[in-house]
């Protein structure tokens, strides 16, 4: 399963995946199946995205999804294989999935929580146009909240 190898090598490197990496294929089938058949149904539009290079290998993924920890809120993230990292590829991916929920979703606002020595991701949200606010604890480690508004993408 190329699908399966391509997940596991994004999500079992504990550089990329730094809050805890897949140890095993095993493991990485449990994340997988998590995420392409999650608990809850996932709203209309949202869901985990693979992102595909020209040559049909997965660079990484995006995310849209409902922020478990607040209730209401709408969550983007983006996790890319470090071969990957530094072309360009998250931001653009995340751009897309930001225009999508704001334009064919209809959302008014989006969150990204990233750590805070997570330079990388906070490029990406810088790159996109998302704005750094309050410090918090999720899942037991620090990580600050960016968002950002509709207006920042749609204008009117």
């Amino acid at each position: 399963m190329p699908e399966l190898d391509a997940f596991h090598q994004l999500w079992g490197d504990s550089e990329v995946i730094w809050w805890g990496a897949s140890t095993d294929l095993v493991e990485s089938k449990k994340i997988l199946k998590s995420i392409v058949y999650p608990a809850s149904p996932m709203p209309r539009g949202c869901g985990w995205f693979a992102c595909y290079l020209s040559s049909g290998e997965i660079a990484g993924n995006v995310m849209l999804q409902p922020l478990k920890s607040m209730p209401g809120e709408i969550e983007i993230g983006w996790h890319f294989n470090r071969a990957h990292q530094g072309n360009g590829y998250a931001t653009e991916a995340a751009e897309a999935l930001l225009k999508h929920a704001f334009k064919q979703l209809h959302v008014h606002s989006i969150l990204a929580l990233i750590a805070p020595d997570n330079t990388p991701s906070r490029r990406v949200a810088e790159k996109t146009g998302m704005k750094q606010g309050e410090h918090i604890i999720y899942d037991n480690l620090p990580h600050d909240v960016w968002s950002i508004h509709r207006t920042a993408i749609i204008r009117g």
